[in-house]
Formats: structure tokens, C-alpha cells, sequence
């Protein structure tokens, strides 16, 4: 023991202001100990009286029993041996000498008393003794269950599923189960574990028996085993059957047990139980075997982690095959919760879950789909037509373990691999091995799930705008994020209401605000901040930017939280930035409201598609030339996928434009040069798009529109357009239209 270190913690203890006398203390060479009475305070009536209504002393002496590893392991408090032990919040096993432990923390009292010391577990032994004297250790709606923190044996379960075997009268019900031997070295000897995963429920028979009975390994690791689940009657002489006294676990052997199972309405049960699985059993049966027990108890409350009343008391008993003798030792059994979206909510924090669908398995949306099935709230869907390869070890959020088959996982899928991942946190994902066709057709089958949006992360520019065809409208919002820079500029565009602005209108607005900033100008369009080619084989290579898996999370993390963490959709798109500051992260967020959609005349099931401030700069052009037409020039991008013209500005008309009240002529002064400036900013993404005019009446194009739109037609080999703005209304023609409408007339001949 550590002498000194000990000295002191009992100085520290006898120094606290309600410890009134040190009633024993000894050091010896692998244990000491420190008795002490402490004064909770009573009022004069409970002093009066001697005790608290419910046996609780005035003054109560504790002993705090410090082991070798002090003070880096907290001492163990205890009790007097006749303590009241219909209390809440003890600890499922006494001391050697029959002593009751109090669970006095939520968490690690070894942690607890390294941060707050032994003062500050006095602290905690006073509020747990005032909490029983006043009987307060329990209150609220939840029942509190039988502790089993310290508990070295454990099952994985479906609580839920384990209760609806509590029917209305008594039985017992045999589980499959899996489990693994957990073996120890220790000083001390050999300490055994057993860690087991319940499985459905089964009927026993002579020709299903060796495979459960855990006798024969299912791989090196792994065993088959049984598990017990006893329930009583619900109902007994006319009256539901309540167990509403709190009482600690004090099970520590077979005979302990069997008296807990007689308390609990379940002793004859379990005779007929061991008595079923003896029959079931054969002479070549020869072994001891595993068997946890879990015993239904109906409470007055629900239990926390459900809204039922029905209390999992569980132990971990070994059995004698063939004859079913169960061993004398019996150890209390933890009952865990297995791993499922209820449960990883109530650890993540509160969050509304959303059916969603993913499109793109790689490094990024891998990524976030376990970030978001971790939060319970994993992808219905998800598709992606690549495999994994062994370069993507670098950043995707699998990692397929070496013993995994000859090529360790890394020629599968992405998509069923992620499917296969989130099962394991207990989520159930659909895979689909396709792109974005496939997606959109899984989502139009008739028993497809309902799902309120899909995130794109694939990067790609074909699947951003096909997702924007027409054909789409009516599909779910789309969510898109990405990477500029390296992966030091990230971003996410949520679309908005009825897909207005959606997100190839918001990748406009991205590019539109790039162009407008020195800073975001050069991170989005240069060249050399983007990707990289990379060998990853003999002849074979990949376009990928160059950054650590740590990196990539760091985008990754925060854009889950973005796209899960709104509580409702806002009727405006937005476009959230996250750029890298150091190692840490800068966080911009833009409203982008709808843009206006007009039909362009001549091209059937074409669009063209003006940013919000398009038709206001429009406006303000047209209110500073009262009188005449005026006009300008249109900035933009073209979409033959989506067949869209993406307008996103407007330059001003060049200075050598003529404007009257019937006509307006662009002129041509410096417009080539600004237009070339553009295109070169931008990498050719934002080029020109045609022009805009208004009429002083109505928009409807002239004869002399048609003509001057065909002129620009028969010039130009993209699509573009004349806008036309009049009194509350726009139009736009389409100048390939006009200029093949001048073709078929002029017999095929171009002037």
C-alpha cells in the first residue's frame, strides 16, 4: 500500500465538516480502511424518533475499504450490514463481510474522486444517504432497474423485442444465442467472461439441439449457445401481478437464484425449463455450457430505455449437459441494449430523423452516412455503380479487415459494403449497385420507401443536372456537398421549396458569388487547386484531390451535422460554405431564394433559368432609360443535360448602344474583351447566354426580335437566347430556333 497517500486520505476524510468521529482505521500490506460516522442533518422530529421513515440513521457509519491502487482506483464504499436494502441505487454484490455498496455516482467513481477527491465523495455518500432517508433515491416516471454497472458478464439485446415474450401466463421461452469466452490472465488466477448477443426465440428439439448448445465453435471466436427467458403470470387471484418494492440485487449463487426466481413468480418455470432441455439432449451430449437467464418483472413504471414497465433482471448461469444440472456459481448478467437507431438518438442528442437516400458511396458519402447512422438516422437508399479498390483505404469510411476473404474486402461494392457497415450500427440500408438512373428508379417503384430528400455526393456535373431535369420536379429535394481547393473549401447546397432554387441553381449562385471575389475565384475555377491524377496501379490512375483521411473528416463531420440538424426546411435554397481556417473551420451560410423559370420559346422542354437578382438589375436598367428600350448582355452557363440556360448576371450595355422608343441596338465596345475576361475568370464555365431588352408594351417578341435572334443563331453553335422584358411580363426565344426557322425557309441555304 501506499502509505503515505493513504495518511492522507484519511486526514482528508476526518476533515470533512460532517464526518463527527473516526470509529476504526488500519494499513495493512494490500488493503486499508477507514470507518467513520457522518451527521446527514436530520431535522429534530427524525432525530426524535431515532431514525427516517425508512430506517435511516441520524447519524450512519460508512466504510471506505482502499485497495493497492489507490489513489489511481477510488475506495469502495460500504454500509452497515443491516442497512435497509429495499433502496435504489446499490450495486448488485456486497462486501466480503456482507456490507451493502451504494451506487453513488452516475459514471466512474474512480474518475469522480480524481477530479473532486474524497471530500467530494463524502459529498456523494450524504446526498445518497439523505436521498434513502427521505426515500427520494427513485422518483419520477422511470422505474430504476437492478444495477449492473461493474458487471463483468453481458448480453446484446433487443429489449423490446425480449419483453414481447412476457405473455399472460407463466412460460419460458428458449433464445438463440452467439456468444464469445472472454479468458483473463490475473495474478489472482483465471476470470472468465461471457459476452453474448440474444438471438429469436426457438423450440427445442432433439434435432436442433447440438447446434445451439455452444459445444461445437462456429469459428475460432465465436460459439452457439442458448439463452432462458422466464415470465410469470400476469394475473394472479384476480389482481395484476406489480413487483413494486425495490430490492438490490443480492443473487451470488444457484441457491440465491432459485429464491430470487420463487420472488419473482418463475421457479417452477425454470424447473420445467432445465427439465426441456434435458429431454432434448443425448448421451453424446457431454459438456458445460452457457446459459444466460433473463426473468421479466413487471414494475409500476416504465423502464428507461422504453415505455414499458417490464424490468430485464438477467444472470449468467452454467449448465451441465446432458442432465441440465445447472453449477452452483450464478453471476448477475448486464443486459445491454444492441445496437439500433432508437438508441444511438438517445446518444447522439436530440434530432428528428428523416428518410433519406444517398447517391454517391465514396470517401465523402461514406463518411457522412456513418456519421448520420451513427445518429440513428442512416440512409434508406443508397447507389453508387464503383467498387472499392485499395487506394480508396486512404479516406473512405470502410475499412474491410484483413481476414475479410483473399482480396480483404477491397473488390466489393461501395454501396453494399456501406450497407453492410450501417447494419452493423443497426440500421438497414437498400444498396443499389447504379448511379443516378438507378436511384430514380428505386425511388418510382410503387413500394419504394418515402423519402424526404437525397444527398448527392458524387461531384459529378452529369448527375447534378440530369437530377434537374424536368422529369424531376416532383421528386425529393436534393442536398449536394463537395469539395473545392484541395478539400480546404467545402460546400452544401440544400434546395429549396418545391426544388426551387435546386442544386444546379445553386452551384449558379456559387459560381456567380466565385466570380464576384478574388478569394473564392481562385480556390473554385484554377486548375491547380482542384484535382490531381495519382497512380494507383500499373497503367492505372485516379482524379482525386490530395489530402489526409483526418482532413476529409474534418469537412465531413461538420456537413452531417448541416443537412441533420435542421429541424424544418426553409422555403429558400441555401448555400453553406465551410473553409479551412488552420485546423479549424469557418462557417458561411446564404439564403438563395427561388429563381424565375421562363419557357424558351422555340426549343420544347427547354428553360431558362434567371437568378434572383437577374430580373431586378433588369428592372433598375429599364427605370434609369424611361421611355425607350434599353438592354444588355446575359451571363451564364448552358445545360444540355438538364436543358436549362442557367442565367446569373448581367453586364451593361456597351457605351456605343443606341436606345429609342421603338428600338435598341447593342453595341459593340469593349464587349468582346469583357466577355473573354469572364470566360478566362471563370475557367469557361460563366460565358455569354445572348441578351435582354425590353418593350415599352407587351414582351412579345416583334419580327424584328426573330430576325436579330436568328442573325445571332446562325453565328453561334450553342443554344442562346433573346430576352425580352415587358409590362409584367418576360419572354424568352430561342436564337437556334429562330436561326433553323431562316434555314428551312431559305431552302437549307445559309447566307
Amino acid at each position: 500500500m501506499e502509505g503515505v497517500a493513504i495518511q492522507l486520505a484519511f486526514q482528508e476524510i476526518a476533515s470533512h465538516p460532517d464526518v463527527v468521529g473516526i470509529a476504526g482505521a488500519d494499513i495493512g500490506e494490500f488493503k486499508a480502511w477507514i470507518e467513520f460516522d457522518i451527521d446527514l442533518g436530520f431535522g429534530d422530529r427524525w432525530k426524535a424518533e431515532g431514525a427516517s421513515p425508512t430506517g435511516v440513521l441520524p447519524v450512519e457509519r460508512v466504510r471506505f475499504d482502499f485497495s493497492p491502487r489507490y489513489p489511481s482506483r477510488a475506495p469502495l464504499p460500504s454500509l452497515r450490514s443491516d442497512f435497509n436494502f429495499q433502496h435504489a441505487h446499490f450495486m448488485p454484490s456486497r462486501t466480503p463481510d456482507d456490507r451493502p455498496v451504494p451506487c453513488i455516482v452516475f459514471g466512474d467513481l474512480d474518475e469522480f474522486v480524481a477530479a473532486r477527491g474524497l471530500l467530494g465523495m463524502v459529498d456523494q455518500v450524504k446526498l445518497w444517504l439523505g436521498g434513502a432517508a427521505a426515500d427520494r433515491l427513485s422518483q419520477g416516471s422511470e422505474w430504476e432497474p437492478m444495477r449492473r454497472d461493474i458487471v463483468r458478464d453481458a448480453v446484446n439485446c433487443d429489449p423490446d423485442g425480449v419483453r414481447t415474450y412476457c405473455r399472460g401466463r407463466a412460460g419460458f421461452k428458449f433464445l438463440a444465442t452467439i456468444y464469445r469466452r472472454i479468458v483473463r490472465d490475473r495474478k489472482s488466477g483465471v476470470t472468465e467472461a461471457y459476452h453474448g448477443r440474444l438471438g429469436s426465440g426457438i423450440t427445442l428439439s432433439s434435432s436442433n439441439v447440438k447446434e445451439f448448445l455452444g459445444l461445437t465453435p462456429a469459428d475460432d471466436s465465436v460459439e452457439f449457445g442458448l439463452a432462458l427467458v422466464l415470465h410469470a403470470d400476469r394475473v394472479a387471484n384476480g389482481q395484476e401481478v406489480v413487483h413494486d418494492t425495490f430490492r438490490p440485487d443480492d443473487v451470488v449463487d444457484l441457491a440465491s437464484f432459485e429464491l430470487q426466481a420463487e420472488r419473482f413468480g418463475v421457479a417452477k418455470q425454470f424447473k420445467r425449463a432445465m427439465a426441456a432441455l434435458a429431454a432434448a439432449t443425448d448421451a453424446q451430449l457431454t459438456g458445460i455450457v452457457p446459459l444466460p437467464v433473463i426473468i421479466l418483472v413487471k414494475r409500476p413504471r416504465r423502464m428507461p430505455d422504453s415505455d414499458s414497465p417490464v424490468e430485464l433482471v438477467s444472470y449468467f448461469l452454467q449448465v451441465y449437459i446432458p442432465d441440465a444440472e445447472p453449477l452452483p456459481e450464478v453471476r448477475p448478467l448486464a443486459c445491454y441494449e444492441m445496437a439500433r437507431p432508437s438508441l444511438l438518438r438517445r446518444l447522439s442528442g436530440p434530432s428528428k430523423p428523416e428518410p433519406w437516400a444517398l447517391l454517391g458511396a465514396g470517401s465523402l458519402g461514406s463518411k457522412i452516412a456513418l456519421h448520420c447512422a451513427r445518429a440513428g438516422n442512416a440512409p434508406l437508399l443508397s447507389a453508387d455503380p464503383a467498387a472499392l479498390r485499395p487506394h480508396n483505404a486512404a479516406r473512405h469510411g470502410l475499412y474491410p479487415p484483413p481476414d475479410d476473404g483473399p482480396f480483404a474486402g477491397w473488390m466489393d461494392k461501395k454501396s453494399p459494403a456501406l450497407a453492410k457497415g450501417i447494419a452493423g450500427l443497426g440500421g438497414s440500408t437498400r444498396s443499389l449497385i447504379g448511379d443516378h438512373h438507378e436511384l430514380a428508379e428505386a425511388l418510382a417503384e410503387h413500394d419504394a420507401p418515402s423519402i424526404d430528400w437525397v444527398l448527392n455526393t458524387t461531384g459529378s456535373t452529369v448527375a447534378r443536372e440530369w437530377l434537374a431535369t424536368a422529369d424531376l420536379c416532383k421528386a425529393p429535394r436534393i442536398v449536394e456537398a463537395g469539395l473545392f481547393d484541395r478539400g480546404d473549401l467545402g460546400f452544401v447546397a440544400i434546395e429549396g421549396e418545391a426544388r426551387n432554387p435546386d442544386t444546379a441553381e445553386l452551384m449558379g449562385a456559387l459560381y456567380a458569388k466565385a466570380w464576384r471575389s478574388d478569394d473564392l475565384r481562385c480556390r473554385i475555377f484554377s486548375d491547380e487547386h482542384q484535382l490531381t491524377f495519382v497512380p494507383i496501379g500499373e497503367g492505372c490512375g485516379s482524379a482525386t484531390m490530395i489530402m489526409s483521411d483526418a482532413h476529409l473528416s474534418a469537412m465531413a463531420a461538420p456537413m452531417a451535422e448541416i443537412i441533420t440538424s435542421q429541424t424544418e426546411r426553409p422555403a429558400s435554397g441555401q448555400l453553406h460554405l465551410l473553409s479551412r481556417v488552420g485546423h479549424g473551420l469557418s462557417h458561411e451560410v446564404e439564403a438563395v431564394d427561388a429563381f424565375v423559370r421562363v419557357e424558351l420559346e422555340g426549343l420544347p422542354g427547354w428553360t431558362v433559368s434567371l437568378a434572383p437578382g437577374v430580373q431586378p438589375a433588369i428592372d433598375d436598367e429599364i427605370a434609369q432609360h424611361p421611355g425607350v428600350e434599353t438592354g444588355g448582355v446575359l451571363i451564364g452557363w448552358t445545360s444540355l443535360i438538364s436543358r436549362r440556360m442557367y442565367v446569373l448576371a448581367t453586364l451593361p450595355a456597351p457605351p456605343d448602344s443606341k436606345r429609342s422608343a421603338t428600338l435598341f441596338e447593342l453595341g459593340v465596345e469593349g464587349l468582346s474583351a469583357a466577355l473573354a475576361d469572364i470566360s478566362a475568370q471563370t475557367a469557361g464555365v460563366l460565358v455569354c447566354l445572348g441578351t435582354w431588352h425590353n418593350h415599352l408594351g407587351a414582351a412579345a417578341p416583334s419580327r424584328l426580335d426573330w430576325k436579330t435572334a436568328a442573325m445571332i443563331g446562325l453565328r453561334e453553335a450553342l443554344p442562346m437566347t433573346l430576352l425580352i422584358r415587358g409590362h409584367g411580363d418576360i419572354r424568352a426565344i430561342s436564337t437556334l430556333a429562330a436561326a433553323n426557322a431562316v434555314t428551312a425557309r431559305s431552302g437549307g441555304a445559309v447566307a
